[in-house]
């Protein structure tokens, strides 16, 4: 699977051409107006230079004077009279400046957010399409496509049978994409050993929440781990970072399948401790967290710590059971 930071550079590209398509479109749509409709032109360029003047006169603190009135009056009176030629034709208000792909951004990929940058809502759009392509979730069917036939019957001890975990885990699944946004929606974990199709209700669930259009980042916890550890405090690499972690924390659904599996370490045990924190804590109720992991609770509370385990003790437990599915398919051809 590529790094962030290419998927990132992949984003910004598709951006950086949108931008361009606009500046073309915009030139375009400008030219022919001035061709078909007469006085434009001259009409728009007389607003520029004006404006020009008014923004003289401004920094000369003559915004009070008789001459500054009577131009702010011309300028208004000019820019209605623009707008009507552009009616008059049949063109709306804004056929000049509607060209972006995406209006709320004009195609920077960032909005102003209680007064702060954030990432706007079709760049983490584009980030999940290219997540999704390199994790294969593109030919994941969904919900539809979990078989519990696979599963057995047969109980194990005196628990739950594989086939009634799964059962269990798939409405629970469902009911967490049905219910997202509503105030009392836990956060998800799956629980189990090797092939019992963890990560396949990891990608049912992004697969049904993209369907929904809502931004998801899905990736195991090596990568994530192997991603801001990359970055490290690197002065050169510590914008990116920045731009990393503001993508985990903000990003709606965020899936992190095979917790434990990845090299542990205190550094590791301190980014998961703070992006968990920071979800959590935060009071957007749009912004829920998916964890898989081979490991139980109790293995998660020895193989990590107190913090983490009180952490994910939180969330909605599902426990699958049963052999491993990749070998049945595998036995069964």
């Amino acid at each position: 699977m590529k790094e962030s930071a290419n998927i990132q550079k992949d984003v910004e590209s598709v951006l950086s051409d949108r931008r361009n398509a606009a500046v073309r479109l915009a030139r375009e749509r400008y030219n022919e107006v001035c061709d078909t409709i007469p006085d434009y032109r001259e009409t728009d360029e007389n607003i520029k230079r004006n404006g020009v003047k008014l923004g003289r006169l401004a920094l000369e603190g003559k915004s009070l004077s008789e001459e500054y009135a009577s131009l702010k009056k011309e300028i208004e009176e000019r820019s209605r009279y623009r707008v009507m030629l552009l009616e008059k034709a049949g063109l709306k208000e804004d056929y000049l400046t509607d060209v972006y792909t995406c209006p709320l951004c004009q195609d920077t990929g960032e909005v102003i957010s209680e007064h702060k940058k954030t990432f706007c809502s079709c760049y983490m759009k584009l980030y999940t399409e290219f997540l999704q392509k390199e994790a294969n979730l593109i030919h994941n069917m969904g919900f539809e496509g979990f078989e519990l036939k696979y599963y057995s019957e047969k109980a194990e001890d005196n628990s739950n049978s594989p086939l009634k975990n799964a059962e269990i885990a798939l409405d629970m699944s469902r009911k967490f994409v049905e219910n997202f946004g509503k105030p009392d929606l836990n956060n998800l974990m799956f629980t189990g050993g090797t092939g019992v199709g963890k990560t396949h209700l990891c990608g049912c669930i992004a697969y049904e929440f993209t369907k929904k259009g809502v931004p998801v980042l899905y990736l195991s916890a090596a990568e994530l781990f192997d991603a801001l550890t990359y970055y490290g405090e690197d002065r050169s690499k510590i914008a990116k970072r920045e731009d990393l972690e503001k993508i985990l924390y903000e990003v709606e659904i965020l899936i992190i399948d095979d917790l434990g599996a990845e090299k542990q370490s205190a550094a590791r045990y301190s980014i998961l401790l703070e992006l968990l924190n920071n979800r959590l804590d935060n009071k957007k109720v749009r912004r829920k967290t998916v964890v898989s992991s081979n490991l139980t609770l109790p293995q998660i509370k020895n193989n990590y710590d107190e913090h983490i385990f009180s952490r994910l003790a939180t969330f909605d437990i599902c426990r699958l059971s049963g052999d491993d599915i990749r070998i049945l398919k595998k036995l069964k051809k």
